[in-house]
Formats: C-alpha cells, structure tokens, sequence
C-alpha cells in the first residue's frame, strides 16, 4: 500500500512539473503575442569614425581574462530584479546564463552564441539555443522578450528576426573618451584581441 502512495505522490511531482513548464511556455507566447510590439534592432554596420582618433593600442587576452572583465562590467550595471544573468566564455561558444522571474516563479536559462567579429569591430552573437528549465524554447520568442527589458545596455542590439545580439562596441565610448573595437575571437584557440582607440586630447 505504502509503495502504491510513493508511486503515485511521484508521479504527482512529476505531473506537477511538466504542467508548470507547459504553463511558462503557453504563458510566453501569450506574451508576446498580445502585450510585446517590440521592434527588432539591428546591429550597426557602419565603420568607425576616425576624427580625432590618432592612435589605437591592440591588447591581447584569453577568455578567462575577457570574462574577469566582462563580470566586473555587469557588477557596475543595474540589472533587472527579475532577470540576472552572466557571461561564460567556453571553447564551443560564449554563454549567457542566469535566472528569469515569470508569474512568481525562478527558472534557470541558458543561451548559447556563437561570437562573429564585424568589420567595423563590432560582434555579432550569433544564437544557437536558448534553455529554460533544460527545456529548449524558441529562439525568436525569447529574444523578443528580452528586447523588451531594460536590462541591457544601450550598445546592445537585440534582433529577434534573425536570432542574433549584437554588440555595437563603436557607440561605446568611456567618460575619458577611449573606445573599442574588436579584431578576433576565436574561442577554440582562447585568444581574442581589441583595439583601444586613444581621443587626440588624452595624448596631449
């Protein structure tokens, strides 16, 4: 009798589980589906503009360097309450990994891109699949959420269409003026390398 009780109270938890994510899927699409009106953005194709740039240091790294840098850029930013995410770079992708809020409720998520360098330096991450709950989701639904929120900065660009974030690293500019630009990533031999574009008047 005892068996028969244990038997049936798992197969509750597990009926219980599989109609939670169901719900968070069939919810998502509602979402998007009526409240989201959000266009895509693209990523910008346009070169740098040189004016006033005389100078540019090329800086080498490995991908823990690059991702040492990358956390202590989030820890700076305001990040949505209900969206937490970090930056795990690995041999076969750059990952974005973290914790979303949805009706109450925590779920783990997981994407994975594929980093491509631009010409004018800028990166487009290229989605390979997006996991919610190890549950894979449509990568076109998710991104159209996520280019709802304010939790990214005003540099990224999320376009839902054609399944790519980009990364617009010629409107980066920091306070004194210094700028950025990417020239390789390639994650399997972990080397990447930026240019640092120095302002005329940091060098006078």
């Amino acid at each position: 009798m005892s068996r028969r009780k244990r038997q049936k109270k798992s197969f509750n938890i597990w009926k219980y589980i599989c109609l939670t994510i169901f719900a968070l899927i069939v919810g998502l699409y509602i979402y998007v589906a009526f409240f989201v009106s959000a266009d895509s953005t693209s990523i910008n194709q346009a070169s740098r503009e040189q004016a006033g740039e005389v100078a540019h240091i090329k800086v080498e790294a490995t991908r823990e360097n690059a991702e040492h840098f990358i956390d202590q850029y989030l820890a700076q930013m305001n990040q949505d309450e209900n969206f937490h995410y970090d930056i795990n770079l690995q041999e076969d992708g750059l990952y974005v990994a973290g914790n979303v809020s949805y009706l109450g409720m925590t779920y783990p998520f997981e994407m994975q891109t594929t980093p491509e360098v631009l010409d004018n330096g800028n990166i487009q991450l290229n989605i390979e699949s997006i996991t919610v709950s190890n549950f894979e989701l449509p990568r076109e639904l998710i991104l159209t959420i996520l280019s709802t929120r304010d939790t990214f900065p005003d540099f990224i660009a999320i376009n839902a269409e054609a399944n790519y974030i980009g990364v617009n690293l010629t409107e980066l500019t920091l306070d004194n003026g210094i700028s950025f630009g990417a020239e390789v990533i390639d994650l399997p031999a972990d080397q990447l390398e930026l240019s640092v574009y120095l302002p005329k008047d940091g060098l006078q």
